[in-house]
């Protein structure tokens, strides 16, 4: 009689285990991403079966694929370095003022805004409690009317070579207002690039962004056609937008005699300006979050990738992805 007992024991036992192994929740990771047509306008209707993933090279099944829209939080970080308005640029400070006017026009009614410069340090000029008023205000009144930037003559005091915050040091601190963090959250930098000294690294700062799940965006000022000299290396903002799912914008110039650098003003410049402006506000407010069943180390970066479904014959062709290409799990 006892071995029918243990027998059925056992087989509760197992039930039991069984029960609780299929009860427990998939492990799922969230990836934002864009998916625009060839005309920069948000594509909204796809469900999960339109997207493929993987995560470290390996296929992923997607969970859920949501799309939301609706107003975001952006804090705008407007480069007042001399490098903008110096004696070697010319127009970019009058093309940056129309950048951020766009941005303040296209974004829809209802988000927040805050507006930070950075120069010899990083000023607040309107907080989300201020926000459009108060930037459209400083547009018409403000600092950014002056007629030229004065080199700084104060350097800093463990580095004599800097007299500049470092670019990456003014994106670690606009992601600071947007925490706690919350969906869509969004950095956005107009500027000439030109790193400097940051005392925080890339890699620092795309931690720092992903661990709160803010998206990088830029207007980057860059040389087309350089005169001579060696080529001005690649902004670290671009490579950090791209990995965080982001887009940078670019406003381009030419170098000419004495290495200066002329941003032409015009008609084609104010069109291509409110494009790119259209184009910022339909990636911020519009975006799907792709749920992926995936297992990933705790702590550390995750490399995404993803696309349309090639097998669907139902999407439309034509479109480009903007995406999160990395992910940080937290260690707990």
């Amino acid at each position: 009689m006892a071995k029918p007992s243990i027998l059925l024991v056992t087989a509760l036992l197992f039930g039991g285990l069984l029960s609780v192994a299929q009860s427990q929740p998939k492990q799922t990771v969230s990836v934002l991403i864009n998916v625009l047509d060839q005309n920069g306008s948000a594509v909204p209707d796809l469900g999960k079966e339109h997207f493929q993933a993987k995560i470290n090279g390996r296929p992923v099944d997607l969970v859920g694929a949501s799309y939301s829209f609706g107003p975001r939080r952006i804090v705008v970080l407007l480069d007042m370095r001399y490098s903008m308005k110096g004696e070697s640029i010319n127009n970019a400070w009058s093309i940056a003022r129309d950048v951020l006017g766009d941005v303040l026009t296209e974004i829809p009614t209802g988000s927040q805004v805050a507006l930070l410069t950075f120069s010899s340090q990083v000023d607040k000029v309107a907080d989300f409690s201020q926000g459009r008023p108060a930037i459209e205000y400083w547009l018409k009144h403000g600092p950014s009317q002056r007629s030229d930037f004065k080199e700084p003559t104060k350097i800093h005091a463990e580095d004599p070579r800097r007299k500049y915050t470092g670019l990456l040091d003014a994106v670690s601190e606009a992601a600071k207002p947007l925490q706690p963090s919350q969906p869509g959250d969004v950095v956005c930098v107009i500027t000439r690039g030109g790193e400097g000294y940051s005392d925080v690294s890339k890699a620092d700062v795309e931690k720092q962004l992903l661990g709160h799940g803010i998206r990088l965006f830029g207007f980057l000022f860059v040389n087309d056609v350089r005169f001579e000299g060696e080529p001005i290396p690649p902004s670290p903002i671009v490579e950090l937008a791209h990995e965080i799912g982001g887009t940078v914008f670019s406003i381009p110039g030419r170098e000419g005699l004495r290495s200066r650098v002329e941003f032409y003003e015009g008609d084609k410049t104010r069109e291509k300006i409110r494009l790119y402006a259209r184009d910022f506000s339909a990636q911020v407010s519009g975006f799907y979050t792709l749920e992926l069943d995936a297992h990933v180390p705790a702590g550390k970066l995750s490399r995404v990738s993803a696309e349309i479904a090639k097998n669907n014959r139902t999407v439309r062709k034509n479109v480009s992805l903007a995406y999160q290409r990395l992910l940080l799990t937290p260690d707990h």
